[in-house]
């Protein structure tokens, strides 16, 4: 992995130029799957690429992704992505009320959100739909989100146009906002539309990794997974945003690593952030400025953080080589993507400084001995109870514990580690 040359300062300030990385020799990176790409001179707005990191493949767009598409399609006739993520508008900003943070608020994410009347909806979702069908390689597929807004369209237009419906997802948020009219049922499910590009398509799936993380069970199609929480937002909202956790499952399901993967919908680049985890290729196209400069400045924090992670010399050392993985790993397995993605700032922050400072990150997360959180780096990290216990620490009030039945890691690795280092200062 390489690291991002951009700093954290001229992301802030991030312009629709582009900001990329260089190679070794300081020659400018290729804008990737969309290079040469040109849209017509009455386009809505000019594809501008905002950020490219050829190394680990990442390119971000500012663009209509109608247009964008069509000039893939007349490049790419054949398709281009292994998979496509998207996450569209659910038309559900229409003067309604909702609860967020105990207090009633309107439901107003946006002009974008905005119901045009069903008819004139499931026209767009026809559109895009029908253009990410023609983008997609033979044998790809296409993960789409929704509420009843919307999802019923999407469905309707993938039989339309002949797509293979294989699954479909009730993603279930476990703490779901209050009805405030108490006048339905509480609503605490999503659904994930996943499709084939057509009849003749033989799909990848990943059976056998998903079998592991279902336990040894066949994966079913009800997953619980929490919403996004301050962890994956620290550098910005996005009223929409999908949790990591969410779509790295997504994306391993179905496909292989170095695969391509577009997002349509880019909006806070949740997508890119699980594709540089997964080792999966990414582009992004999104239209709002605002969300393409978050998007931008979180992509490339999280692509600093896995050069970081990957430039840990382990000198052929395999416990040392676990331990680097291990507490990632568990994090992210266990509904604690937000949590990483905090531990990923902090460590892409020491690498951009120059540091190589290095944290018990299970003792940062067991919290002080009375059960009070740390702060690192400005950082506020939560108490886990499985640290707490891995530490030997007792049990403390209000420590985060998601699943039923959680087992601290080893410790083993832990003291291997330890022994690891003393023997490199020697």
């Amino acid at each position: 992995m390489g690291y991002c040359t951009v700093t954290m300062n001229k992301l802030k300030n991030i312009s629709p130029s582009l900001i990329h990385r260089e190679n070794n020799n300081g020659i400018p990176l290729s804008d990737g799957p969309l290079e040469h790409v040109s849209l017509p001179y009455a386009s809505l707005i000019p594809l501008v690429p905002t950020f490219r990191d050829q190394t680990n493949g990442l390119w971000l767009y500012r663009g209509n992704c109608l247009e964008a598409l069509d000039a893939v399609i007349e490049k790419y006739p054949e398709g281009c992505f292994d998979m496509i993520f998207a996450d569209p508008p659910y038309f559900l900003s229409n003067g309604g009320v909702t609860c967020h943070s105990g207090r009633m608020v309107k439901v107003d994410k946006g002009d974008w959100d905005r119901s045009k009347g069903a008819e004139e909806n499931h026209n767009f979702n026809l559109a895009w739909l029908e253009r990410c069908q023609k983008a997609l390689r033979p044998n790809g597929t296409i993960w789409v989100t929704g509420t009843h807004h919307v999802i019923f369209s999407v469905g309707y237009a993938m039989q339309q146009l002949g797509y293979k419906i294989l699954n479909d997802i009730a993603w279930e948020k476990p703490n779901p906002p209050p009805n405030l009219s108490c006048r339905y049922f509480t609503h605490s499910i999503e659904t994930v539309i996943w499709a084939a590009k057509n009849e003749k398509s033989k799909h990848k799936f990943n059976y056998q990794t998903m079998r592991e993380q279902a336990g040894g069970k066949q994966m079913k199609t009800v997953w619980r997974i929490y919403p996004p929480l301050n962890g994956e937002k620290t550098l910005g909202k996005h009223p929409t945003q999908k949790p990591v956790s969410l779509v790295e499952r997504c994306i391993v399901a179905s496909t292989d690593e170095g695969d391509l993967v577009l997002d349509p919908f880019m909006g806070a680049g949740t997508t890119g952030v699980a594709c540089i985890q997964t080792k999966r290729r990414f582009v992004g196209i999104e239209l709002d400025k605002q969300h393409v400069k978050l998007a931008s400045q979180r992509i490339a924090n999280h692509a600093h953080a896995q050069g970081l992670i990957a430039s840990i010399q382990t000198n052929g050392d395999s416990a040392a080589k676990r331990y680097k993985s291990s507490i990632r790993k568990w994090l992210v397995q266990n509904n604690y993507t937000d949590v990483a993605e905090l531990i990923d700032e902090v460590t892409a922050k020491w690498a951009r400084q120059g540091k190589k400072t290095r944290r018990n990150w299970w003792e940062v997360l067991a919290g002080d001995k009375k059960g009070n959180r740390r702060i690192i780096e400005g950082k506020e990290f939560p108490v886990l109870g499985v640290a707490r216990i891995r530490q030997g620490l007792p049990k403390a009030k209000g420590a985060l514990c998601r699943n039923n039945d959680e087992t601290p890691p080893n410790t083993l690795e832990h003291l291997r580690w330890n022994h690891h280092e003393a023997r490199e200062k020697k």
